[in-house]
């Protein structure tokens, strides 16, 4: 049988510290991932993710395990980096409208990650990192 734990606030153990709840819901990253986005691409840590694709060139499908509630309430935000001792470039993440659509699902986040701007040609990154923010479904 389940059980439900109900509270207005969190303190930390000397009593100090407190947080109301619903910052604690509303403000903690939904879904966050860190991974390698060269060569296979994979994880290095992650929370309600489920899993990544690789659509080419710096271009990714981010899935999210349990859904936003809507599509109006995701905040998606990251950062990437080049690491190879070639390149070195400064780097960007994009969010990726595909046909003049949403980047984004309750379930999906395309991103496309490029060096110095240069958001006409996508490149890998070996770190690539994404948080979503918004209420569970």
């Amino acid at each position: 049988m389940a059980s439900e734990l109900r509270v207005n606030t969190l303190k930390d153990a000397s009593g100090n510290n407190s947080v109301a709840t619903s910052t604690v819901s509303k403000g903690s990253a939904k879904s966050w991932v860190n991974f390698n986005g060269t060569g296979t691409i994979a994880a290095r840590g992650s929370h309600n993710h489920s899993s990544l694709t690789d659509n080419g060139n710096g271009r990714y499908t981010v899935t999210i395990a349990n859904a936003i509630d809507s599509t109006d309430n995701i905040v998606a935000s990251g950062l990437c980096q080049d690491d190879a001792s070639t390149n070195r470039h400064a780097a960007q993440m994009s969010l990726l409208r595909t046909s003049g659509g949403s980047p984004f699902t309750t379930t999906t986040v395309d991103i496309t990650t490029h060096h110095d701007g240069q958001t006409t040609t996508s490149q890998d990154m070996d770190f690539t990192t994404l948080a979503i923010h918004g209420d569970l479904a």
